[in-house]
Parts: structure tokens; C-alpha cells; sequence
């Protein structure tokens, strides 16, 4: 069952499909409502869309969340890179801060 949201997000990224920002919304709205769509379309930006700094947060945290922890790492890495390119410091720094998290947590399991 798609909300009214979701259809209208929908319609953004059928409309402008070369905007990132319309399939990373539609990908946040369905965080909500149905992990498996989120993590296919997120996939799907890191694909299409790799400059796009922001998916790489969220989608290792998804990764993170679904306890796998390997491509968590490996994302996380590579929006390192990225952001660290495009010289996006605040986004950088988000990313190298859960990574670090991640690094930790994992030597105390």
C-alpha cells in the first residue's frame, strides 16, 4: 500500500529522472515503510548516480542495520573517497565519524 507521499515521490523522480535528489527522497520514504524497496533504490543511486555524496551515508547505515557489516565498511569507504574529492567537508566528516563507530563497535563484539 503506497501513502500519498510515496506516490508523489514517485511522480518527482518519473519526472526528473537525472536528479538524484528525487530517487535519494523516495529512497528515505521508504526507510519507512519497506526496507527491501529502500535498499534497491539506494543501490540503484550508488549506481547511476555515484557523485551523489549523501546515499553512501545512508546506505551503509543500512547495511549496518541489516548486520552486514562487510559492504557497510566498503561503502562507507568509498563516500570517503568521494566526498573527500568533491571536497565536502561536513559530509566527510559524518561519513568518517560512523565509519570510525563502526571500526569500534565491531572490536567489541
Amino acid at each position: 500500500m503506497e501513502n500519498a507521499r510515496l506516490v508523489q515521490l514517485h511522480q518527482f523522480a518519473t519526472e526528473e529522472p537525472h536528479d538524484p535528489f528525487n530517487w535519494y527522497a523516495l529512497a528515505l520514504e521508504y526507510l519507512k515503510y519497506d526496507e527491501a524497496h529502500a535498499l534497491a533504490y539506494f543501490e540503484q543511486l550508488i549506481q547511476d548516480f555515484a557523485q551523489y555524496v549523501p546515499t553512501y551515508y545512508q546506505l551503509a547505515k543500512l547495511y549496518e542495520a541489516r548486520d552486514e557489516v562487510a559492504k557497510a565498511k566498503d561503502i562507507y569507504q568509498k563516500g570517503l573517497i568521494i566526498s573527500n574529492l568533491q571536497n565536502d567537508q561536513h559530509a566527510h566528516k559524518e561519513l568518517q565519524k560512523a565509519y570510525q563507530l563502526l571500526l569500534l563497535n565491531e572490536e567489541e563484539d
